[in-house]
């Protein structure tokens, strides 16, 4: 019995060393693909974001990559933090085709590199290192028991859920591109996270928006998500 341990063990051990190749290499790559954040709100925030909504938005950080657009982060009246970022489309279909949600409860992709934007404080925002591509299909899941749709519409779909994460990739099988999760510190304790979600079509692009309290025990109110589109 300790013979069958001990050559598992020594099996399980030279698993893990092949492991770490390439994670170093992802790591590497992540740290080649990055590029200095900015802090400045873009003229195509102002062509998507309500104009009534303008003067108490600011931007909190842009954060930038070789690979992607711009992911924005902004702040309304200290009231909600709103991420803001463009997944380009292979054709020019409704998100009635395009978009898919079911219940689970996730975390990020296994053997994959992320970025993490913590600025929000309760949870993070972390998105995968790898090269964005046009998509025709975007995957969504959440941990909670049940979702509202406020609006469904060809080309704008909202909706506002409490959930412990979030995520959103372009397969069914593939990894998570975008993860929402609150990691639960030290005692591993994780909440229950406010949520709202902005699917906007323009062109052959898709404007994901996500908007959350910036308190834990904040609440979002409908007339905002339904009135923050232009």
């Amino acid at each position: 019995m300790l013979v069958c341990f001990g050559v598992f063990g020594i099996v399980f051990f030279i698993y893990l060393i092949k492991l770490i190749p390439p994670a170093v290499k992802q790591t590497e790559k992540a740290i080649q693909e990055g590029l200095p954040s900015t802090y400045n709100l873009s003229t195509e925030d102002s062509e998507i974001i309500s104009k009534q909504f303008w003067p108490q938005l600011k931007a909190v950080e842009v954060r930038n990559t070789t690979t992607r657009s711009p992911i924005t982060l902004m702040k309304f009246d200290n009231t909600y933090f709103l991420f803001k970022f463009k997944i380009d489309l292979k054709t020019n279909s409704s998100l009635k085709d395009i978009l898919h949600f079911d219940k689970a409860n996730v975390d990020v992709s296994w053997r994959q590199s992320y970025w993490t934007i913590s600025n929000t404080q309760y949870y993070d925002f972390k998105f995968i290192s790898r090269k964005q591509i046009p998509v025709s299909e975007i995957f969504c899941t959440y941990s909670a028991s049940n979702i509202t749709n406020l609006l469904n519409s060809d080309t704008l779909e909202i909706y506002k859920t409490v959930a412990q994460n979030f995520s959103m990739r372009y397969s069914k099988d593939g990894p998570k591109d975008y993860v929402v999760i609150d990691e639960g510190g030290i005692l591993g304790l994780r909440h229950d996270i406010p949520m709202g979600i902005i699917f906007l079509k323009r062109s052959k692009s898709v404007y994901f928006l996500f908007i959350t309290p910036t308190k834990l025990n904040g609440k979002i109110d409908n007339s905002y998500l339904l009135n923050l589109i232009k």
